[in-house]
């Protein structure tokens, strides 16, 4: 049986969570263009826990329209435009 659950997390994530697609952590303005790479690792990290919490065929299917200032419950700590994945596991 399919289950859902929900996390917040960074809305400009939602590309990459969602499809795989890593093009949104490309930082050309960016001193030695570390940028891109520590936003992907910090996703990753995200992925990885969410996964440990639902199962390792845990997957995101979606990210709700609705955005908000705040704090996401995995990963980098810092404020930022989120919303709410819907999880399938």
């Amino acid at each position: 049986m399919l289950k859902t659950a929900t996390f917040v997390g960074y809305a400009d994530d939602a590309n990459y969570y969602v499809n795989g697609d890593a093009t949104g952590y490309d930082y050309y303005n960016t001193p030695d263009n570390k940028q891109g790479d520590m936003d992907m690792a910090n996703a990753d990290l995200v992925v990885e826990l969410m996964k440990l919490k639902y199962g390792k065929d845990a997957y995101l299917v979606t990210c709700e329209e609705e955005t908000w200032f705040g704090t996401p419950d995995y990963g980098c700590k810092l404020k930022g435009d989120v919303c709410n994945y819907i999880i399938h596991y």
